[in-house]
């Protein structure tokens, strides 16, 4: 979700069909005519991470975007990007969710009072933190009235990331958290945004 940055890569149809016909600029001038009371700006920002390259965008003429430009694309467009968004009304920005190793395998739980039973996949805290370090440092020199949601700061402790939070399935692939997932950070993002209007 960013400003003046585009892809030059597509590994899926979808993501084709969406970033050639939705940019950033036209999502821009929708918020302006809506003025929401919160804008959330969520992307899987490790995707852009120089430790493991796994997503290019460039701000540039480029043929193809590369690490080097998403590393510029990054450091000049997220601050640029939530500058205006900050401008129409409060931003709350959601950070890294961590990428796990591989898929959760979850079985069929035919006796579901044993909560022991779950596949649990567990990603590395060392290498989710030099995953997150490269958008964490961007994040830090933004200099205009953005707050932030660390869903990460949940289910990571000093060793690793999991894919189960308080025995519920978090991810349904690698990265994508299910619905019920998402329902466990509900009522702290619920009293985030409340607090701003009370």
């Amino acid at each position: 979700p960013l400003l003046s940055v585009r892809k030059t890569r597509f590994d899926y149809p979808t993501s084709r069909f969406y970033c050639d016909r939705h940019t950033m600029e036209d999502i821009l001038d929708f918020i302006k005519r809506v003025k929401p009371d919160s804008i959330v700006v969520l992307a899987a920002w490790n995707s852009f991470s120089p430790y493991t390259n796994r997503e290019f965008i460039t701000d540039g003429g480029e043929a193809e975007a590369n690490a080097a430009t998403t590393t510029r694309a990054i450091e000049q467009q997220v601050p640029m990007t939530l500058k205006a968004l900050s401008e129409v009304s409060r931003v709350v920005v959601f950070k890294s969710w961590p990428f796990l190793p591989e898929p959760p395998a979850y079985g069929v739980n035919r006796l579901p009072f044993l909560k022991g039973n779950q596949h649990i996949v567990r990603a590395s805290a060392v290498d989710f933190k030099k995953d997150s370090g490269f958008i964490e440092s961007v994040f830090r020199k933004i200099d205009v009235p953005v707050e932030f949601f660390d869903p990460a700061a949940r289910i990571c402790d000093a060793e690793s990331c999991s894919s189960v939070y308080k025995q519920v399935k978090l991810y349904k692939d690698y990265y994508h958290i299910t619905v019920a997932g998402a329902i466990q950070f509900r009522s702290e993002i619920e009293s985030m945004i409340a607090a701003k209007h009370s």
